[in-house]
């Protein structure tokens, strides 16, 4: 659902940040659409891109790995679940408010509750009202559940919260 979004709203020259990257198939989908891609993961992926500048880094490691970026959109899909909360909702989320340009956009997709199955590194759990107070929601979609299959072959139904916020461009008020 939202990664439809988001090929939808890429454009060739556009900064991308990537948070959780995982196996690099997004970033390699963003960097076929001409987008130039900073990726974040905990673990170097197996087939690195050298289109691709990669970081492996913690959640707790991202601040400083930010200092003085800025991106037209800044993607975390599938991974503020493993994160604390506290942590993700006062340090992270406002962070990659503040290192989104004007106008562009969090593209968010993480666990609403906890997945049927056994998923023991899962931390936390998000609704919309989590991410309405970080800018204008444009697009937001709660509890709805897919079916995936854990190794090929266990059955786990997945409850979603996907969520796009975008930065406001800053408005000139003139007084006479």
């Amino acid at each position: 659902m939202i990664t439809e979004e988001i090929k939808k709203d890429v454009r060739k020259g556009m900064i991308v940040l990537d948070v959780g990257a995982g196996d690099l198939k997004l970033a390699k989908k963003l960097v076929n659409k001409g987008a130039l891609v900073d990726a974040i993961d905990i673990v170097i992926p197996t087939n690195p891109l050298s289109e691709v500048n990669f970081f492996k880094a913690s959640f707790e490691e991202i601040p400083s790995i930010l200092i003085n970026k800025k991106y037209d959109m800044v993607i975390a899909l599938n991974s503020l679940q493993f994160c604390d909360k506290t942590f993700a909702l006062n340090v992270l989320l406002p962070l990659f408010m503040e290192i989104l340009k004007e106008g562009g956009r969090l593209y968010l997709e993480t666990f609403l509750k906890k997945p049927t199955g056994f998923f023991p590194k899962i931390k936390s759990f998000y609704s919309l009202k989590d991410f309405e107070k970080f800018g204008t929601v444009v697009y937001g979609v709660e509890d709805y559940e897919e079916d995936h299959k854990i190794n090929r072959h266990v059955p786990v139904g997945i409850h979603f919260t996907d969520c796009i916020i975008e930065k406001p461009k800053n408005t000139m008020i003139y007084s006479t």
